[in-house]
């Protein structure tokens, strides 16, 4: 018996198989486009740069509040318009340089020997940690001030800081700040860091969040304090002059400063060359104490001495 094969028919069928295959493979390598990232999203292309050595000028700021007894959350401008100068703390206004901001003016450089120096002329040591945070020592109150590095580029430099807490006379309010920084020097566009997500934009500060009452215009008198287990009923009466100074018995004027403690609804109140006490001291009062009229059993320390033992305070409203 004899099988009949057609060799024409089997050579087209390989034909056939061995264009497939030259298909098949061709298509498997032929290069895919790339995946292009979401124009939604600002993206820094340039890579972090350390900032230390860089004289650094402060270009713009913004301030982020979460409102603790609602969740709101907005954010403001530190500067716009005419308003060229703010306050890091936003409801208080401290008094120390580091926190008392200018557009344009205001400069910062990290040095390599661990100084930072503020508007060219005031310095201040610093240590860095593995988290991107300077952390800048000897403030005028004897306090810290940790500075959060977000991003920084050749020209730009955006930091966090401030992170606090604080009372416009209603609400409970977390808030930190963001500045974009400069090269000194830098001539072009600026990019502004992006606003994180959730916040609604508010307007310029001061024209719409209402500060705690101030201090300047009353008068207080120290009671009472015990010191090494001893009470003294001094009856010194401080007279707050401004935002910033004040007077023991009618003498001359002396700065203090009231500030947000981080993480804490308490809040700082440091009285400089306090002669009722002996020297430059500062204590936590209640948040509300300008409204409670009082200041009871309040724990103060002497700033300038870590060996002076704490001193119990009692100060009392009168105007």
């Amino acid at each position: 018996m004899y099988i009949c094969i057609n060799k024409k028919v089997n050579m087209k069928n390989i034909l056939f198989l061995i264009s497939l295959v030259f298909v098949v493979g061709f298509s498997s390598c032929k290069k895919q486009d790339p995946i292009q990232p979401s124009k939604g999203t600002v993206i820094y292309n340039d890579p972090n740069v350390n900032p230390v050595g860089t004289s650094w000028e402060l270009y713009s700021g913004k301030v982020y509040t979460t409102n603790l007894d609602n969740n709101t959350l907005n954010y403001y401008d530190h500067f716009g318009g005419t308003k060229n100068n703010s306050n890091l703390d936003i409801f208080s206004n401290s008094f120390l340089p580091l926190d008392i901001i200018t557009k344009g003016l205001t400069t910062w450089k990290f040095t390599s020997t661990g100084q930072f120096v503020l508007d060219n002329n005031t310095t201040y040591t610093y240590n860095f940690n593995s988290n991107n945070v300077y952390t800048v020592f000897g403030l005028e109150n004897g306090s810290a001030r940790p500075i959060e590095v977000l991003k920084s580029t050749e020209n730009f430099l955006y930091v966090k800081i401030y992170e606090s807490n604080g009372n416009n006379g209603t609400n409970n309010f977390s808030f930190y700040s963001i500045l974009t920084f400069v090269k000194s020097g830098f001539v072009g566009t600026v990019e502004e860091y992006q606003t994180p997500y959730g916040y609604t934009y508010g307007g310029i500060l001061n024209g719409n969040i209402t500060t705690t009452p101030s201090l300047t215009g009353t008068k207080w008198v120290v009671t009472k304090f015990i010191q090494n287990m001893v009470s003294t009923y001094p009856n010194d009466t401080l007279t707050f002059v401004s935002n910033t100074q004040y007077k023991i018995n009618n003498s001359t004027v002396r700065n203090y400063n009231v500030s947000n403690i981080v993480g804490s609804t308490m809040k700082s109140l440091s009285l400089y060359s306090f002669t009722t006490l002996g020297g430059d001291w500062s204590g936590q009062v209640q948040g509300t104490f300008i409204n409670d009229w009082v200041i009871n059993n309040s724990s103060f320390v002497n700033i300038m001495s870590n060996t002076t033992p704490e001193t119990r305070v009692w100060v009392t409203r009168i105007q």
